[in-house]
């Protein structure tokens, strides 16, 4: 009960007024944030102007105006249609075959063996050439052999000199 004495002698005592200490940090708070805020009221006080001078504004109404006349436009709508020769062709007997089922698995037959022929092409040229390169190798290390053999032989003869 003393407690609840204290609480309402101090809500009694209450001063809605900000301290001196108080004003002092709501001071500074301000001066960290004025810029940020400054730019911030000044671009409200702007829109609230800019609001302000559209209720000022009357509409101003015009003379009666005669409806679109809408014979411009269809002069410019003779635009020749586009050319439906591809669209005709892709709706063709001839067109659709290609897409039947015989049709595309007699071609990747086709393109199967075409590969595979290649591939044999492939590896035929390449063991030539594995051959080729083998036969030069094998003639140059015979060369070189039969050069030192004569090179040993001619020294052997000038050293018993």
């Amino acid at each position: 009960s003393a407690a609840i004495e204290a609480l309402g002698r101090r809500l009694q005592a209450f001063d809605a007024t900000p301290s001196s200490a108080e004003k002092q940090r709501g001071v500074t708070a301000r001066r960290r944030g004025s810029s940020f805020r400054d730019e911030e009221d000044e671009a409200e006080q702007r829109r609230l102007e800019r609001l302000a001078l559209y209720k000022m504004v009357r509409k101003i109404e015009t003379e009666d105006i005669p409806p679109l006349d809408r014979s411009c436009l269809k002069a410019e709508s003779s635009v020749p249609p586009p050319d439906q020769s591809k669209v005709r062709f892709n709706a063709s007997s001839e067109a659709l075959s290609h897409f039947r089922p015989e049709t595309k698995r007699s071609r990747l037959q086709n393109s199967s063996s075409c590969r595979a022929l290649r591939a044999q092409h492939a590896k035929s040229s390449k063991s030539s050439i594995l051959e080729d390169a083998q036969s030069q190798w094998a003639s140059a290390l015979a060369r070189k052999m039969q050069q030192g053999e004569q090179s040993r032989i001619w020294r052997s003869s000038h050293l018993k000199l």
